[in-house]
């Protein structure tokens, strides 16, 4: 007997369960286009590489970091910054020696950055004397 009231409580609550109401919550989108950024947040860091060897930008904010790009030997090159780094309280940049004897980069003081602004890093070849200016852009 308690067999047959078991697999009739069984039966209730499966039927039950399939015939609940959904939830309605519809997945999260997928985007592989990079997020269009808008003129209130675009800011910019210009690089002059006075270094002796190509140089990896790259902004750090919020634990994440992310690859500017390279600027060659000699070259100035100017990089557009990502919203969320724009967006952020405080960010830093690093300039990585590309050569493979190069155990040191630069890493900025803490930044707050303002849509608009154009950073001027200058990354020297010794790399402990790079230096670091701020404008409107």
């Amino acid at each position: 007997m308690d067999f047959y009231r078991s697999f009739g409580v069984l039966s209730l609550t499966l039927l039950s369960m399939a015939c609940a109401p959904r939830s309605r919550m519809s997945p999260p989108r997928a985007s592989f286009e990079p997020a269009a950024e808008s003129e209130e947040v675009a800011a910019s860091v210009r690089v002059t590489n006075h270094n002796r060897t190509a140089v990896d930008i790259y902004a750090i904010s919020a634990a994440q970091s992310y690859r500017l790009g390279t600027v060659a030997a000699g070259k100035t090159t100017t990089f557009t910054l990502p919203a969320t780094v724009v967006e952020a309280p405080r960010m830093q940049l690093m300039a990585y020696p590309m050569a493979l004897d190069s155990r040191v980069g630069y890493v900025t003081d803490h930044l707050a950055v303002r849509p608009g602004v154009v950073i001027e890093l200058t990354i020297e070849n010794d790399v402990s004397l790079s230096n670091l200016s701020g404008g409107e852009g």
